[in-house]
Parts: C-alpha cells; sequence; structure tokens
C-alpha cells in the first residue's frame, strides 16, 4: 500500500508568504510521524501552480530535517 500525502497548501502558503504559520508546522510534522509510522512506500509531495514537486526526500530517513528547513523558512538577519 502506498501512503500519498499532499502537502500542495504547505508548499504554496510557503512560496507566498515566505514563512510558515503554526498549522503549516504541524502539518509538516504530522507528515513526518506518518512516514515513521507506515512500513509500505510514501509518496509526500505538492501541486502548486500545476507544478508537481516530489517532496520524500525531505521527510524520514538519516538526516532528517528541521520543520524550518522543509521549505526553505529562513529567519530574519
Amino acid at each position: 500500500m502506498t501512503l500519498n500525502i499532499d502537502l500542495t497548501d504547505v508548499a504554496a502558503h510557503a512560496i507566498s508568504n515566505n514563512d510558515l504559520s503554526g498549522i503549516q508546522r504541524v502539518q509538516i510534522e504530522y507528515a513526518k510521524a506518518l512516514m515513521r509510522l507506515h512500513e509500505g512506500h510514501a509518496n509526500v509531495f505538492s501541486n502548486v501552480h500545476s507544478l508537481y514537486h516530489d517532496l520524500t526526500a525531505l521527510f524520514g530517513g538519516e538526516g532528517e530535517k528541521r520543520t524550518s528547513d522543509v521549505f526553505g523558512e529562513h529567519s530574519p538577519e
């Protein structure tokens, strides 16, 4: 069984606002938890402006990224 996780809304928010709000952070953490629990194949993706992006490599595995790194959120300098 394949687990499909659609993070289009998270990616669209990050692109348009150059920031992640609380709910987007929760969605990312939830996706990471599902990836850890799911024993089969998982597909994490976004489809912003009709452009499909495979985000699976950003979740799970070794060297897991911090939530703020997933969509390139940058802190003010």
